[in-house]
């Protein structure tokens, strides 16, 4: 089975979770970031696919750190350290990647991402100017945006932002009217 996509079974909604927030090792650093609000309070309402879209573009566990470079409305992702391929442009790789998932999400009531990722952050992803200094202006993860390109009325949230009960409840409602409306 990959680790870039397992499905869970269930007759919930199905949202889409990010893989390290499900307990999968797939991080750069080879960790997970698994969140409990998700696996023990969001899966009493959905069920999950869970996507990595850096394993699923190939990049491996682990790998280099990314980072978004360049204009904020169009950023490059770029390796984060000293390699000699610190100056490839990977957001073809990424988007080739995850095409075929992108092409099955179609299925999915909601999505529920990593904050801070150049790949999966919703919002106010870092991107960097040329010079290693910070743009003022956030960005959103080259996965993301992808994501919210194809499919503008999938409910789509960052977890940190669950854990505040309005927020919640509201992501939760969301889900559940796209859920009826496919029906």
């Amino acid at each position: 089975m990959s680790q870039a996509s397992y499905k869970m079974p269930g007759s919930k909604p199905k949202i889409g979770l990010s893989a390290c927030l499900a307990g999968f090792e797939v991080r750069y650093d080879g960790k997970h970031k698994r969140s409990s609000l998700c696996l023990d309070e969001l899966s009493k309402h959905f069920s999950f696919e869970t996507f990595c879209p850096e394993a699923a573009a190939g990049f491996g566990i682990p790998r280099p750190k990314m980072r978004l470079t360049g204009n904020p409305s169009r950023p490059t992702l770029r390796y984060n350290d000293d390699t000699d391929l610190t100056g490839i442009n990977l957001g073809p790789q990424l988007l080739e990647g995850c095409k075929e998932a992108l092409d099955s999400f179609g299925s999915l009531d909601g999505f529920v991402l990593m904050k801070n990722s150049p790949s999966c952050g919703v919002r106010n992803v870092k991107i960097f100017q040329s010079d290693s200094t910070i743009h003022q202006q956030g960005g959103m993860g080259l996965f993301a945006a992808a994501l919210k390109e194809r499919f503008p009325l999938l409910p789509i949230e960052e977890e940190v932002n669950l854990h505040d009960e309005s927020q919640y409840m509201e992501f939760v409602k969301r889900v559940h009217a796209h859920f009826k409306s496919r029906k």
